[in-house]
C-alpha cells in the first residue's frame, strides 16, 4: 500500500506487558517530471489537427495523465480536461483542433496516480488556418 501523505501508526509490543508506542511514519510521493512535448505539425487548419507527441516518467513508475493549457492571442488560458492514465515513459499522441485561425500557445503538465503534478511546460506555438495546411 502507498501513502502520499504523513500517517501515524500505533504499535502494540508485547514483551510480558503490552506497550503501547505512538511514530510518525512518512511516505511521501514525487510527482512526475515535467512532461517533454515534441511537436510533430505546428501547422494545421480549421478541418485538420496540429499533432503533439508528449511524455514523462513518475520516479516511483505510476501512471500518469496530462492536461493541456491553450491560449490565443496571449489571452487566459483554457485548460482541457486530463487525459486517460497511461505507463509511466510512454510516448502519447496528442491532437488538437481550432475553432478559429492563429496562432495558440499550447503547454502541458502531467499528474500521477497518487494526485500529485507538475507545473506546466514551456509554451509551444501552434498555427491554424484555415482552408489547406499552409505547408
Amino acid at each position: 500500500m502507498r501513502w502520499n501523505r504523513s500517517r501515524v501508526a500505533l504499535l502494540v509490543l508485547l514483551a510480558g506487558v503490552a506497550t503501547v508506542a505512538c511514530i510518525r511514519l512518512s511516505f511521501t510521493n514525487l510527482p512526475p517530471e515535467t512532461p517533454v512535448l515534441t511537436v510533430i505539425s505546428d501547422h494545421g487548419s480549421l478541418s485538420q489537427p496540429c499533432t503533439l507527441a508528449v511524455s514523462t516518467t513518475d520516479p516511483e513508475g505510476d501512471s500518469v495523465a496530462f492536461q493541456t493549457a491553450v491560449s490565443s492571442a496571449g489571452f487566459y488560458y483554457e485548460y482541457l480536461d486530463w487525459t486517460v492514465y497511461v505507463a509511466s515513459g510512454r510516448c502519447c499522441t496528442l491532437l488538437l483542433l481550432a475553432n478559429y485561425e492563429g496562432s495558440y500557445e499550447v503547454r502541458l503538465r502531467a499528474r500521477d496516480t497518487q494526485n500529485d503534478s507538475t507545473n506546466f511546460g514551456a509554451p509551444e506555438t501552434l498555427v491554424f488556418a484555415s482552408g489547406t495546411n499552409p505547408r
